[in-house]
């Protein structure tokens, strides 16, 4: 629980230091991306902490790739 609490106290403290620099310059979009990959990476911490497992995606390319790599070789050898 104190892991979580630090973690989310953290994550305060970087939009207490940052947030006021992305108001002055006025980019909507920058706020916005910051808000959602601060909160990505938030949630992915506190996924990690509960050791909950995550998906790597390299399992995708994996997935994706495989049967092409085997007809390729296949029959090429």
């Amino acid at each position: 629980m104190w892991k979580i609490i630090g973690l989310l106290l953290v994550s305060a403290a970087i939009v207490l230091i940052e947030y006021p620099q992305l108001k002055k310059n006025r980019s909507r979009m920058d706020r916005w991306s910051f808000a959602v990959l601060l909160g990505i990476a938030s949630m992915l911490s506190i996924m990690k902490i509960y050791d909950v497992p995550l998906f790597n995606p390299l399992q995708a390319i994996e997935f994706i790739y495989k049967p092409i790599y085997e007809i390729v070789f296949n029959r090429v050898l």
